[in-house]
């Protein structure tokens, strides 16, 4: 797992990286703690060495369960020897640490939460004759690192997959129970189907799968649909033939990995303008899944989806940078534990090394919105190039447009 690790820190000669933070909030505390839950750790790592885990003395049972290298802060320096001052007893517990595991050379500090600890470590770090502060253009050093995923953690990015599946599964079924009268959408129950009821089985099901949506789901329809970050509004009905975009990324409260699914639907026949839409939107997104592969440029599959909408007369960022309306976005991103992570799949790509790598996972998304129109539609899977360079689609779910109702017309 830690292969990628020492590479980096032998790309950028790091001797050491000592990362802080909460491990609720932290993808890189979460990475290396993976099943630990000591929840405000400072790893150790030393180039070439299993990393270290500092925890705190309540903690010490789990660490005695882990087969990780862990030790307790008070083993370092006794709490009830540190200053009462936050400030000083900050300062003399890194002086400490750094005196008891020799801490010296290039040094990387990762860590924001809370902001005055993290200064405080690196403040001091940067106080020591032996210490070389890593310059702040490696802040992103572990995003780089995190890209490469163990057998393990696409297992785990596999399985909040199949999960998110399911939500898409039951709205379609929810879809197919409603029934039309002349002047409205009625569920089985007879009130007014609302967006709101699409985001109950959401919420439900979210809870039932032991995941979470750090932001609120996109359940829009209609003119919201044009909007691509528009959360939708629950209190709007649900209108035949208008598209509802549906946009979920939960995370898994068990293992903190990511999926990314989007599908667009319309209840009974949409118009001609959202069916042709749909149509190459669908196109674009088969011209860029054929297209991903070990090696390629990460800058290839957007470059193509831009070309094919501009050849069908559509606007693109690309043909007009200050677009409103049209492809109005990159294709792609990584997953894990963010739902925005490397790589990035866009033309925008200027990394050196921007290419398709075994053991990543990612998106695949493209869009078309018209406000004027009344219409947005995306499509979107989560994939997987696995360690045998085999792409896999994480989220396999039919794409179909036009949802059509098991009941009659009351």
């Amino acid at each position: 797992m830690y292969s990628l690790l020492e590479q980096e820190m032998n790309k950028h000669a790091l001797d050491w990286i000592i990362i802080s933070g909460k491990r609720a909030s932290s993808p890189d505390i979460l990475y290396f703690t993976q099943e630990l839950t000591f929840s405000n750790p400072i790893i150790l790592i030393k180039k070439g060495e299993e990393p270290i885990f500092i925890h705190e003395l309540m903690e010490s049972e789990e660490a005695l369960q882990s087969p990780k290298k862990t030790i307790c802060r008070d083993e370092i320096m006794p709490r009830h020897s540190l200053p009462k001052s936050f400030e000083k007893s900050t300062r003399n517990f890194i002086q400490a640490l750094a005196a008891k595991f020799k801490i010296s050379g290039k040094v990387l500090c990762l860590g924001s939460e809370p902001p005055q600890k993290s200064f405080l470590i690196y403040e001091t770090l940067s106080s020591l004759n032996n210490v070389t502060i890593a310059p702040h253009n490696l802040i992103s050093f572990m995003k780089t690192v995190r890209e490469i995923k163990s057998v393990e953690e696409l297992k785990k990015i596999k399985r909040v997959s199949l999960k998110t599946v399911r939500i898409f599964k039951e709205t379609v079924r929810f879809l197919k129970s409603l029934r039309r009268s002349k002047s409205s959408v009625l569920t089985a129950g007879g009130e007014t189907a609302k967006l709101g009821h699409i985001r109950d089985i959401v919420n439900k099901i979210l809870a039932e799968e032991r995941l979470i949506s750090e932001e609120p789901p996109i359940i829009s329809m209609g003119s919201d649909a044009a909007s691509p970050h528009m959360r939708g509004n629950d209190r709007m009905e649900i209108a035949e033939g208008a598209p509802i975009v549906m946009d979920i990324s939960p995370k898994s409260l068990e293992s903190g990995y990511h999926s990314d699914m989007t599908r667009t639907f319309a209840l009974g026949e949409p118009s001609n303008f959202t069916k042709r839409i749909y149509r190459d939107v669908k196109k674009a997104y088969e011209k860029a899944v054929s297209l991903i592969k070990e090696g390629e440029s990460l800058r290839m599959p957007d470059e193509t989806v831009h070309d094919f909408f501009i050849s069908q007369g559509y606007e693109t960022i690309k043909s007009n940078p200050n677009a409103k309306e049209g492809y109005i976005h990159s294709l792609g991103h990584g997953i894990g534990l963010e739902i925005h992570e490397e790589p990035l799949i866009s033309r925008r790509n200027v990394k050196d090394c921007g290419i398709f790598r075994s053991s990543t996972a990612f998106t695949i998304e493209p869009g078309l919105y018209y406000k004027s129109e009344q219409s947005g539609v995306r499509l979107e899977d989560s994939f997987c190039i696995n360690e045998k360079g085999n792409i896999e689609n994480l989220t396999e779910f039919p794409m179909t447009l036009s949802i059509e109702t098991e009941h009659d017309t009351i």
